[in-house]
């Protein structure tokens, strides 16, 4: 599926998980709420209404976070990330993510740190998962 036609809906989405391993990234993640007058195909919604599943980036060539070479491996750095901005193309990902830990679970005390993470790769897939739970 090309899930490029729907990276608009994920501001304000979320990243709940990133599985880096070897030349391979997969980031578990979550849209914003969105209606199902406001998509283009059909694609199936999760219980709550968002785009629910698993972006794959295959055959890494570079890895970018705020403009400098990153070379090790990516990971989830706090509690959750809140997507700011997300740009899908044929061979390269942008996502810009605000970090927040969460302090007593209330997040206008928690820490957050907004980065921008930059991957040119071979291949970019999205596996739609409407059934996910996240915990």
């Amino acid at each position: 599926m090309d899930i490029a036609k729907y990276d608009g809906y994920f501001h304000d989405g979320l990243i709940y998980n990133i599985d880096h391993h070897k030349n391979e990234v997969i980031i578990t993640m979550e849209s914003s709420e969105i209606t199902d007058n406001d998509i283009e195909q059909q694609i199936a919604l999760s219980k709550h209404h968002t785009i629910a599943g698993k972006l794959h980036i295959e055959n890494i060539k570079t890895i970018d976070i705020d403009e400098r070479l990153f070379q090790e491996r990516l990971y989830k750095i706090y509690d959750y990330g809140e997507i700011f901005y997300l740009d899908i193309k044929k061979k390269h990902v942008t996502i810009e993510v605000t970090w927040v830990n969460l302090a007593d679970k209330n997040i206008e005390t928690g820490e957050t740190d907004l980065i921008t993470i930059d991957i040119e790769a071979e291949k970019i897939w999205w596996e739609n998962l409407p059934e996910m739970v996240v915990d």
